[in-house]
This record gives C-alpha cells, structure tokens and sequence, in this order.
C-alpha cells in the first residue's frame, strides 16, 4: 500500500477498503515499506496521508457496522506498526 496512498489516495482507500474482507490483517503494511530516504519517511508522516486514509476506511467500516472500534484500532495499530515491526525484526 506504501506508494498507493501518494499516486492515488481514493485508489488506495477502495483497496484498503476491500483488504479487510479479503486478506488478513496481520499481512497488511501501510506505510513506509517502499521509501530510500529518511526525509520522503518524514515528509509523508508530517503530512499524515496514511493516517488520514486508513482513519477515513476505518470510520466508514465502524459506522456500516462491519467492524467494531476495538478491531478498528486493531487494526490500524497493525498495519502502521505492529507488522512492518515484525517483518523488521523477523528479517536482521
């Protein structure tokens, strides 16, 4: 998803939308896999593109009633940090 957010925000939502039906979550990451510059990490999380992104799939599936706030959160703690970490750690 890393460039997806940046080329095409409402692209990368419609996926992210769709990711939760259809892959699980523990296999997704959101951001910051794809950058070779520390500033393009920066710039992107002082823009908060991904955040805002994954916040606005997120509510619309809490107010559908598909998932829960608690799972929600869950969720997006996984994808923006507990599995990037992961793959991280897992890989050195």
């Amino acid at each position: 998803m890393c460039s997806a957010l940046i080329i095409s925000p409402f692209s990368a939502r419609n996926a992210l939308s769709e990711f939760p039906d259809a892959v699980p979550y523990n296999k997704i990451m959101d951001f910051g896999g794809d950058y070779a510059f520390v500033d393009a990490i920066y710039g992107h999380l002082k823009m908060k593109m991904a955040r805002e992104n994954i916040a606005k799939v997120l509510e619309e599936k809490i107010s559908e009633k598909t998932i829960t706030l608690p799972h929600a959160m869950k969720i997006a703690e996984r994808i923006l940090h507990g599995n990037p970490k992961e793959v991280l750690l897992n890989n050195l």
